[in-house]
């Protein structure tokens, strides 16, 4: 059985949600599964944020590009990224089959955003995805 991208993405943008946009891409090769309404990746930018976890230094030498913004990286290690837009961020965590992403505003408390996306990407890790 797998998951159901639509739904977790769902669950991400649901009632108490702080994010701004989310996504749930496929860890194998950075594919968008699942998408908040409009928002996308450009081309090849999964790919990238999936070499980010394989290589996290990247992040730190040259940021996280997501939907064409380039985010500066906070933390970076082979199981979660977070980066900075101004005061505004994203929070990605990587499970064994996706990559659970979340992007935030500049009012919103960034642990609170890392929580809600840490916490979809735990559920995900705890049913073997």
């Amino acid at each position: 059985m797998t998951p159901n991208p639509i739904g977790y993405v769902g669950v991400l943008m649901g009632m108490g949600s702080v994010l701004s946009a989310a996504a749930l891409l496929d860890a194998s090769n950075g594919s968008t599964a699942a998408a908040s309404g409009g928002f996308s990746l450009l081309p090849g930018e999964g790919a990238a944020i999936l070499g980010i976890f394989s290589t996290p230094g990247i992040a730190f030498a040259s940021g996280v590009t997501i939907g064409g913004k380039k985010y500066t990286a906070a933390a970076a290690d082979s199981a979660h990224i977070l980066a900075k837009l101004g005061t505004a961020g994203a929070c990605l965590y990587k499970t064994n089959q996706s990559i659970v992403l979340g992007l935030f505003t500049a009012n919103t408390n960034p642990t609170t955003a890392a929580n809600q996306v840490a916490n979809v990407a735990n559920n995900l890790i705890e049913n073997g995805f």
